[in-house]
């Protein structure tokens, strides 16, 4: 195979150049899949028919109430797209537009501000309908709903809670935690309160909780039961392309819903192994907002990566390395403590467990990170490598990697592996 090869950087494709002593295994790149070209034609499809349920207008006919929940500016779900459309068959469906609410669920994410929210829900719709900012610590704005099977505390927002329609939408791919995204992540860690979501992510520790793993998982599986317990009616999941363009909507009652989308997504991202790499290279595309983010790039390509390999991490990192991250990594204790941080407060649920994660990784495999927003020292402090190029950073691998068998995904954070 040819020894160039091209991956996505600060958003857009870079050339990365092999050293001729290195094998190209194979290249993980994401289904060429055309856009929806009808999206008001396909939205008005999906919800008159959604997957287990009877259509939206059904649904809302005698709702006298609506929360409308979507995932926030770390995630690149072009909701703007879908809410014009499904925020008016809610109105035509009689629950009228000062009784609809759109939440944005951020979990423990860090609070967007006014241009992230325009981005995310569109002007229009940020002009003339009300917006709310989940809060997981504001115990005024949370409901407590009971507990889980496995003890989790059910505490929702109340807005979502108490709304007699709610549906939310998500786009969905592979995550190192829930097997998937989407499906009933809008509500848990999206629109829980904190002692919710600490108690369901620190279940990483668990053996079953994996990437590409749904049925057995036990945080994916609770954080269903959750959204049951919440009643949220309906869920809007899509997949994007290379491009973030949407190419599948998929509509319905949240577990058969999730199941259609995964399934869909497999067909654009999914990707066989042929046999596990010396050195792996992934971009945190579509998630470079943030090394936290992007480094669920990292854990798939982790994956494909054998035991004492190295793995190269392209990221923008706007924001940094992310809440709670870089603190919980250049500590220099054991993945297990850095669970328990979590039940402590010490460690964010929403840096915690991948820093556990990926400190779990870095006991056997080298991280070469190409970033111009987070400065050398701070990600040796992380335990990894820093380089300000992707040629840089193949020149440092081959020090240590002359004859290599690689493996290259050019969107790492929405590639599947299957190994």
């Amino acid at each position: 195979m040819a020894n160039t090869l091209e991956i996505y950087y600060q958003g857009k494709k870079e050339k990365v150049h092999l050293p001729s002593q290195w094998k190209l295994l194979g290249v993980g790149e994401p289904r060429e899949v055309e856009p929806i070209s009808d999206m008001e034609a396909e939205l008005r499809r999906v919800l008159d028919s959604p997957l287990g349920l009877p259509p939206l207008a059904e649904l809302c006919s005698r709702a006298k109430s609506a929360a409308v929940i979507v995932d926030d500016q770390t995630r690149p779900t072009p909701a703007y797209l879908i809410l014009p459309q499904l925020l008016k068959q809610i109105e035509r469906a009689g629950v009228p537009r000062d009784r609809i609410t759109v939440i944005i669920g951020r979990g423990t994410h860090r609070v967007p501000n006014q241009e992230e929210i325009r981005a995310k829900v569109g002007a229009e719709v940020a002009a003339n309908y009300r917006i709310v900012i989940h809060d997981p610590d504001d115990k005024a704005s949370l409901v407590h709903l009971g507990q889980t099977r496995r003890g989790t505390p059910v505490w929702i927002n109340k807005v979502v809670a108490e709304a007699d329609f709610s549906v939310g939408i998500g786009n969905v791919v592979a995550h190192y935690l829930t097997g998937y995204a989407g499906g009933p992540k809008i509500i848990l860690p999206g629109v829980s309160g904190r002692e919710t979501i600490v108690p369901n992510h620190t279940m990483v520790k668990l053996p079953e909780v994996r990437q590409g793993r749904t049925e057995g998982n036990p945080l994916h599986e609770d954080q269903m039961e959750v959204a049951q317990i919440a009643r949220l009616t309906m869920k809007v999941d899509v997949v994007l392309n290379m491009n973030n363009q949407i190419v599948r909507i998929v509509a319905g009652e949240v577990a058969t819903a999730h199941k259609a989308a995964i399934q869909a997504y497999n067909e654009v991202y999914g990707y066989r192994v042929p046999a596990l790499a010396d050195v792996t290279i992934a971009s945190g595309y579509p998630l470079e907002v943030e090394l936290l983010q992007s480094c669920k790039a990292l854990l798939s390509a982790d994956i494909a990566t054998r035991p004492g390999g190295t793995i190269l991490l392209a990221s923008q990192c706007k924001d940094g390395p992310g809440p709670g991250f870089y603190e919980a990594l250049r500590e220099k204790v054991e993945p297990a403590q850095i669970y328990q941080w979590i039940f402590e407060g010490k460690a964010t649920p929403t840096g915690g467990p991948i820093a556990g994660r990926v400190k779990q990784l870095l006991k056997d495999k080298k991280v070469v990170v190409v970033t111009e927003r987070i400065a050398p020292p701070q990600l040796e402090e992380m335990g990894m490598i820093y380089a300000a190029s992707l040629d840089e950073a193949i020149s440092r691998i081959s020090s240590w990697a002359k004859q290599a068998q690689v493996l290259a995904f050019p969107a790492g954070s929405s590639s599947n592996p299957i190994v």
